[in-house]
């Protein structure tokens, strides 16, 4: 299962995903255009070599994408509570944020473990 440390480290790399600047103009987002340099490294054999920070960029978006699935499946007043703490947005609750963020987190916890993240 996830500890309270891990559904901690999963929620702050959601966070940056979800700040992190959309530029959709119709490139792909790891496209020759915005690569710096301009070049894509080849390997020994005869594959492309994929640097390992752009792999681990990969890992965490993929596992960002899960995470909003999952928060966005929470009931309301959980949902708003996850994003209110971890976003810092202004969504009512109707019950105090620190309790319904408890709940929420509980719920995190075993819907991610349901998709395979921990």
């Amino acid at each position: 299962m996830i500890d309270a440390q891990r559904l901690t480290d999963i929620l702050d790399n959601w966070a940056r995903w979800q700040r992190r600047p959309n530029i959709n103009i119709g490139f792909p987002p790891r496209s020759l255009v915005f690569e710096s340099g301009g070049a894509v490294a080849v390997g020994a054999g005869s594959s492309y070599d994929i640097p390992q920070s752009d792999a681990y960029a990969d890992v965490d978006d993929a596992e960002a994408r899960s995470v909003q699935a999952v928060v966005d499946d929470l009931p309301g007043r959980e949902r708003d509570s996850v994003y209110n703490t971890v976003l810092g947005t202004r969504r009512p609750l109707g019950e105090p944020l620190e309790v319904v963020y408890v709940r929420a987190r509980a719920m995190l916890v075993v819907r991610l473990h349901r998709r395979g993240i921990g």
